[in-house]
């Protein structure tokens, strides 16, 4: 809650910062200092909730390991390939490499299906995640605004 009051208490600085700036003659403009609006919009950002910085870190990490899942498998995949190959001596041999082969193959396109599954479901979860909390964040601003508003109607009048 204090992060919130902090956030709006910036928010109210910010604009009057701008309210009070150096008006330019003639036209609506006002002339303000960068390095101040800057130095506000960072500590506005050092408010956001944390979960913003740490969804954005997983789902760095979830694509880290979905081509990590990637690499492995097919890594797996050009081992059983080259495993097969040696083992083609035989006609024999080569049946049951054959045969190995598709089993190896099979199996580690099953892996990459569930590691792809599992990562696609984790990434959901951290959306969802993200989204409520951005919701939440957003409800926040918008109240913020319509007390904005009020106020800045209660002035004008």
């Amino acid at each position: 809650m204090e992060q919130l009051e902090g956030a709006l208490k910036l928010i109210d600085d910010l604009e009057e910062f701008v309210i009070n700036g150096t008006k330019v003659p003639i036209t609506s403009k006002v002339i303000i200092d960068q390095d101040v609006i800057l130095e506000i919009v960072d500590k506005i950002r050092g408010l956001l909730p944390s979960e913003l910085h740490k969804a954005q870190q997983i789902n760095k990490e979830r694509k880290q390991v979905l081509h990590e899942a990637k690499q492995e498998a097919e890594r797996i995949l050009n081992e059983a390939r080259s495993h097969i190959d040696k083992m083609v001596s035989e006609e024999e041999i080569v049946k049951r490499a054959e045969s190995r082969k598709k089993e190896i193959i099979s199996q580690a396109e099953k892996t990459t299906q569930q590691i792809k599954e599992g990562s696609t479901v984790y990434a959901d979860d951290v959306l969802n995640n993200l989204e409520i909390s951005l919701e939440k964040t957003l409800s926040v601003v918008r109240k913020g605004r319509q007390e904005l508003q009020v106020t800045k109607s209660r002035h004008v009048s």
